[in-house]
């Protein structure tokens, strides 16, 4: 089994998946739709009952997001890596995407970007188990995992080379993030994970900037008239999607860990 599942992740077709992403667009449509059902109904039917105990799933299910962020970040990394190396920046995220990673549109690569896409649809499995807690899922929490699972989808459909570099950052941090949630679910490591906490925000306000950067790069070659990837409607969604993170997360930072206690405190910045 080892050796046949080897075989399909080493030929995996990049080509055909994008085929198969756009005859599916109503796939994550679907999924955001009832995603937007459950933040309505889910509370009103924990209202009158008690939190529920979920310490062992929250930490197995972050533990899972942890090793398939890993993992991901470990297949993707390398060839943005190399793609750098040898061709340049602007060629990362200009070119045609199949053209960037190489070859005849099959590999390992390919696959993981597939994977990454499917993954978006999962984690709307964070927002369940906030919700189950009787936690509050916050504006950026939620609309973060619905634009993210709909730009993901259209993305990968759209050949969109931009998508490499948002992948490969997003599999890096969420490694790293989903390891503190995972920290933080365990008593034993809560106490050591807590102060990293500003950290992991920092990692994806980083993420958020390198992004909008490379969409405003797109923008620039293209009014340069150089030759570079160009769909409009993809790339201004996700140039907006970006630009939203990037103030809410900052706005977290600044109010977390910049504001005197007492300003935290009020919630101004809520």
């Amino acid at each position: 089994m080892a050796s046949t599942w080897l075989a399909w992740h080493d030929a995996f077709d990049g080509r055909k998946a994008a085929v198969w992403f756009l005859a599916h667009v109503h796939v994550p449509v679907g999924a955001a739709l009832s995603y937007c059902a459950m933040l309505a109904l889910l509370p009103r039917l924990m209202a009158a009952r008690k939190p529920l105990q979920l310490h062992a799933l929250t930490l197995y299910w972050n533990l899972a997001l942890t090793l398939f962020s890993g993992l991901g970040a470990a297949h993707t990394l390398p060839t943005l890596w190399r793609v750098l190396r040898e061709r340049g920046f602007k060629y990362s995220f200009c070119a045609d995407v199949f053209e960037i990673v190489g070859g005849d549109g099959r590999g390992p690569p390919y696959f993981w970007a597939a994977a990454f896409v499917i993954s978006k649809q999962l984690e709307f499995g964070d927002t369940a188990l906030l919700l189950l807690k009787k936690k509050r899922a916050t504006f950026l929490h939620t609309f973060h995992h619905v634009s993210v699972a709909l730009l993901t989808w259209f993305g990968f459909a759209t050949h969109a080379p931009v998508a490499m570099w948002c992948g490969t950052m997003n599999y890096t941090v969420h490694a790293l993030m989903y390891g503190y949630y995972s920290a933080m679910a365990s008593p034993t490591c809560r106490p050591y994970a807590r102060p990293l906490a500003g950290c992991v925000t920092l990692l994806q306000i980083a993420q958020m900037v390198v992004a909008c950067a490379i969409h405003i790069g797109v923008v620039g070659w293209r009014l340069l008239g150089e030759p570079c990837w160009w769909d409009p409607p993809m790339l201004l969604c996700t140039l907006g999607a970006y630009v939203v993170y990037l103030v809410l997360f900052a706005q977290i930072f600044v109010t977390r860990y910049l504001l005197p206690a007492n300003g935290r405190a009020t919630g101004k910045a809520d």
